[in-house]
């Protein structure tokens, strides 16, 4: 069992309640005549926030992950200023070592009740992606008090997903990706023939669970009308657009070839290879019932 301990030390004179929560300090300094109430982590005036973290989806702009929300709940004006970061990051068996998690450098200020401080990590993923265990915990400091916040009771996990390696356009609205036959949430974007329209422009249908051991159409169920220009999937935030495709120029090509997609990376492309010559028309009128990917083998000009 988990221990948790209050210390109280004697300071100058003062009078008062505390409520701490019930998995929240694991040493607590109070002025002399405060008293510390046990109660529900709801109701304590220290918040402490954390969930398990996917990488790169929960991602911010700036490549950081949020790992801890740390709230004052304090009333008047009790300021609260984060002092002491320290963290525990458990790569799961199997995993060798990864992900590992940094804390990100930041200038923490104090902040007043009703507010909040974040601290956030910077993760370090393989290319196969793994899960960690992460215990943080923080000392909070406030006129006449210092308490710690500890983690090996609120433990998160911060998983790396091994990226989609490719997706191969097939035609008549067909695609199949190289991703280890997995299932991740995508969304199919749709433009119409003869559309000239910006790719921020198209039609997005999903998103929708696609089991990349088949071709996209067995796992996709919506509006299949026009032409297949992109595939973005959610738990990677990676987006493939068609071989054909003119990312610089933002411009849809005259005729809709098949071959490997190009990966959308920090406003660039990634072209995996030229494209095949042969076209798709648009109505995507062709069946498939095998529905097998074969993972980026032979082009399949049929759409099957």
């Amino acid at each position: 069992m988990k221990r948790r301990r209050f210390i109280l030390l004697c300071g100058g004179a003062s009078s008062g309640a505390l409520s701490v929560g019930t998995g929240a300090f694991s040493s607590m300094e109070a002025e002399r005549g405060v008293s510390v109430d046990v109660v529900g982590d709801d109701e304590a005036f220290v918040g402490y926030d954390a969930a398990d973290r996917t990488v790169p989806a929960d991602e911010n702009d700036d490549g950081t992950i949020d790992l801890v929300t740390v709230e004052n709940r304090f009333a008047g004006d009790v300021k609260l200023e984060i002092t002491n970061v320290e963290i525990g990051v458990n790569p799961q068996s199997g995993d060798d070592g990864w992900p590992m998690i940094e804390l990100a450098e930041t200038d923490r200020e104090k902040f007043k009740p009703g507010s909040t401080d974040v601290i956030r990590g910077e993760v370090h993923c393989s290319e196969g992606g793994g899960t960690s265990q992460v215990e943080v915990t923080v000392t909070v400091e406030a006129t006449g008090l210092v308490a710690t916040l500890f983690g090996d009771t609120r433990e998160f996990e911060v998983t790396c997903i091994e990226p989609v390696s490719e997706v191969t356009f097939r035609g008549s609205g067909n695609a199949d990706a190289n991703a280890g036959g997995r299932t991740f949430e995508a969304e199919a974007w749709f433009v119409e023939p003869g559309d000239d329209t910006d790719l921020d422009d198209a039609r997005v249908e999903g998103s929708f669970s696609w089991d990349t051991g088949k071709k996209l159409k067995h796992s996709f169920d919506g509006n299949s009308s026009g032409n297949l220009v992109a595939v973005y999937f959610t738990e990677t935030n990676q987006t493939f657009v068609h071989p054909e495709y003119d990312v610089d120029d933002g411009e849809l090509p005259d005729s809709w070839g098949t071959g490997a997609g190009q990966e959308i990376v920090d406003g660039s492309y990634q072209s995996s290879s030229e494209s095949t010559g042969s076209t798709e028309d648009g109505n995507n009128s062709n069946n498939d019932d095998n529905g097998d990917s074969d993972n980026n083998g032979n082009n399949d000009d049929n759409g099957d």
